[in-house]
C-alpha cells in the first residue's frame, strides 16, 4: 500500500480492514500504513478488533446467541416501553426507549459485525442494568432472578468471545510483545 496524499483516517482504516480481510500478514498492513495516520495506536486497534477467520467461524454459534440474546433484551425493553407509554404518558416512555432500546440494539448490529470493541463494553451495560434492576426491586423475586441471569448470560458469553476470539485486545488497548511490537 502506497501513501495518496489527502487520505484520511476513515480511508486508512478501510484499507487496513480490507487488507486484513483479505489474508494480508496484520503486521505488514501495520507497518504499511502506519506513518500515514497521526495516532498509530488507533490502526493498532483497528487491526486487533478484526477476527481471525478461523477463530470467527469457531466462536460463530456463540456470537449468534448472543447477537439474538441482545435482540431479546432490546424487545424486552419495547415491550416494558408499550407498557410504560399507556401508564404513564409519552415523555418518560421516550426517555427509556431512547436508552433501553439503543443501547441493546446497537450491541447487537456490533456483535453480528464481530467487532471486537463492543465485547468489553456489553458486561460493563449489563452490570448498569443488573444495579438498575436492584435499585427498582419491588418484591418480585422470580422476575428479579429471571433479569439477572439474563443478564450475566449476556455477560458471560462476551467475556467468553472477547477473550477467545481477541486474546490481543487488553483493556487499555492492543497488547504488545517484550520488544514492544504491537501483538496482532
Amino acid at each position: 500500500m502506497r501513501y495518496e496524499a489527502g487520505m484520511g483516517n476513515s480511508e486508512i482504516f478501510r484499507r487496513a480492514r480490507e487488507a486484513v480481510h483479505a489474508g494480508q500478514d496484520r503486521r505488514q498492513v501495520y507497518d504499511s500504513l502506519k506513518d500515514q495516520i497521526r495516532r498509530p495506536v488507533k490502526l493498532a486497534v483497528a487491526i486487533a478488533n478484526i477476527p481471525y477467520p478461523e477463530l470467527r467461524a469457531k466462536y460463530r454459534v456463540l456470537n449468534t446467541v448472543l447477537f439474538v440474546l441482545l435482540l431479546l433484551a432490546a424487545l424486552s425493553k419495547l415491550l416494558s416501553v408499550f407498557a410504560m407509554f399507556q401508564n404513564f404518558g409519552l415523555l418518560p416512555a421516550l426517555g427509556v426507549a431512547l436508552i433501553g432500546l439503543i443501547v441493546p440494539v446497537a450491541c447487537a448490529v456490533e456483535v453480528y459485525r464481530f467487532s471486537g470493541q463492543i465485547y468489553l463494553l456489553i458486561p460493563i451495560f449489563c452490570l448498569l442494568g443488573v444495579t438498575q434492576m436492584l435499585r427498582r426491586y419491588d418484591g418480585d423475586w422470580v422476575g428479579a432472578v429471571i433479569d439477572g441471569v439474563f443478564l450475566l448470560l449476556i455477560a458471560a458469553l462476551s467475556l467468553v468471545i472477547k477473550f477467545k476470539v481477541f486474546p490481543n485486545m487488553g483493556i487499555g488497548g492492543v497488547k504488545k510483545d517484550a520488544q514492544g511490537q504491537y501483538l496482532f
